[in-house]
C-alpha cells in the first residue's frame, strides 16, 4: 500500500513538471548526463514501454534497477523528461 502511495505521487509530481507546474524545466535535457547517456535512457525506457512486460507504475522501479548509480531525484528527472518528449512526439 505504502508503496502505491508513493509511486502515485511520483507520477503526480511528473505530470506537474510535464506541465510545468512543477520545478523542473518543461524541456529541459537533464544536464547531469551526457548525450549518449541520455539517449541510452531514453531507449531503455521505450523499449520497457513497447515490451508491455510492465505498467507505468513499476516503470520507476525497473529504470532505477537498471541504472543504479542514478539517484532518486535523477532518476525522476530522467523520467519525467522522457514522458515529456514521448507526449510531444
Amino acid at each position: 500500500m505504502l508503496a502505491t502511495v508513493a509511486v502515485l505521487a511520483f507520477v503526480t509530481k511528473a505530470l506537474r513538471n510535464i506541465r510545468g507546474e512543477g520545478d523542473m524545466a518543461q524541456s529541459s535535457k537533464p544536464d547531469f548526463l551526457t548525450e549518449e547517456r541520455l539517449l541510452a535512457c531514453l531507449m531503455f525506457l521505450s523499449r520497457l514501454r513497447k515490451s508491455g512486460v510492465t505498467d507505468m507504475f513499476e516503470f520507476r522501479l525497473k529504470f532505477r534497477h537498471a541504472y543504479p548509480d542514478l539517484t532518486p531525484n535523477q532518476a525522476a528527472e530522467v523520467l519525467a523528461y522522457w514522458m515529456h518528449t514521448f507526449a510531444a512526439a
